[in-house]
């Protein structure tokens, strides 16, 4: 009878037109999959929208100079315009374009928790801190540029610093850390992995930990040229933007290493979640 009972409770939700990813909590991760956007730093403020073919269309343009992107559970995609000081939500379907929060200090990266609030980067130089959108509430403040923030299990929270060369698991400076050169972007998997990018100009590596610390590091690519984003699909192919040789790589699940796509200047990058 029990299972009848939960059963009958999941049927339920469906028939009231839930979406299993609307019933997502602390301590659970979102299934990420194409489509992937990207945002370009060739001038012409575009995001460009991928499949799974390396196929493309420009998802919207005229934007000044896009950095980070992120996309939240209920379609919303947000985009730290750092060339407008601000930060910017897009609906995936209608493509409007709504003011979040403008005024910042050159904001570049932006992540979201798993309730959905937004978190931006500023780096300053007169403020160099991480701030929740909603309430432009100053969660922490650093004496580096935090140059990447993600959210991992359990919403914690992971910041690179990019002059310390430290990733810090929490947010906080006290936080547990480990040592990554010029950390600028951090991205979690589908089983709650971070994966951390180094932007330095060559022989720069994206790394693999395991999820609440900064333990079981694993190289998962070196040898690339500035990186700038990274995105991993469902199956565990890891994507790569990598501007200092103007293409989109991909290891595979399988430690494969190519070259996906060709694309100028690459810069944040965000599967949607489901």
């Amino acid at each position: 009878m029990k299972k009848y009972g939960v059963l009958f409770f999941l049927l339920s939700l469906f028939a009231c037109g839930k979406h299993p990813a609307d019933l997502l909590r602390t301590g659970q991760a979102p299934i990420y999959n194409f489509p992937l956007y990207i945002s370009s730093g060739d001038g012409t403020g575009t995001i460009w929208k991928y499949d799974k073919e390396a196929n493309r269309e420009a998802f919207v343009t005229g934007l000044n100079d896009p950095r980070g992107i992120a996309i939240d559970k209920f379609q919303n995609m947000y985009v730290a315009e750092t060339g407008n000081s601000r930060v910017i939500k897009i609906n995936l379907n209608s493509k409007a374009i709504t003011v979040m929060a403008d005024g910042l200090l050159d904001p570049r990266a932006v992540a979201v928790d798993s309730f959905g609030d937004v978190y931006v980067n500023q780096e300053g130089p007169t403020a160099l801190n991480i701030m929740r959108v909603k309430d432009r509430k100053i969660i922490n403040t650093y004496t580096a540029k935090p140059t990447a923030v993600a959210f991992g299990v359990n919403d914690i929270m992971l910041v690179g610093l990019f002059e310390s060369a430290k990733v810090l698991w929490g947010g906080a400076n006290s936080s547990p850390s480990d040592t990554v050169q010029e950390p600028v972007t951090i991205t979690i998997d589908v089983n709650g992995r971070a994966f951390v990018a180094e932007g330095t100009a060559t022989n720069a590596k994206v790394y693999r930990y395991h999820q609440a610390e900064p333990s079981g590091k694993t190289v998962v690519a070196d040898g690339l040229a500035g990186v700038t984003g990274i995105a991993v699909d469902t199956v565990g192919n890891i994507y790569i933007a990598e501007p200092g040789n103007s293409r989109i790589a991909l290891v595979t699940f399988k430690n494969e290493f190519f070259n996906w796509t060709n694309i100028n200047v690459p810069q944040g990058m965000a599967f949607t979640p489901y």
